[in-house]
């Protein structure tokens, strides 16, 4: 959300955009409570659970698994076009682009 008042909390909810803006936050973490008895186990690896208690969700800078990120470029090109802005333009690794962001 957007908090217009200044103080501690605006400050910690700008920081937490900022972070995903700019890609200092890619993890997800999800806690949640395995139903055992419905779930398959995955021929080559893996569980695939058919039904689960969601506990937490939570963004981290470093997830358990390494391979896994999560990228929020879409989701904060909806939130620009629904505030009537454009994406930014940008310099990565030496090539103009435009910001996904």
């Amino acid at each position: 959300p957007e908090i217009a008042e200044e103080g501690n909390l605006k400050a910690r909810v700008d920081e937490a955009y900022q972070s995903l803006k700019y890609g200092l936050v890619k993890g997800l973490s999800v806690g949640f409570l395995a139903d055992w008895e419905q779930a398959e186990f995955i021929k080559g690896g893996g569980i695939q659970f058919n039904d689960w208690e969601w506990y937490e969700l939570s963004l981290v800078t470093i997830p358990c698994n390494r391979e896994s990120a999560t990228d929020y470029s879409k989701a904060f090109e909806e939130y620009k076009a629904a505030l009537g802005k454009e994406p930014q333009k940008t310099v990565s690794d030496g090539a103009s682009s435009e910001q996904k962001h």
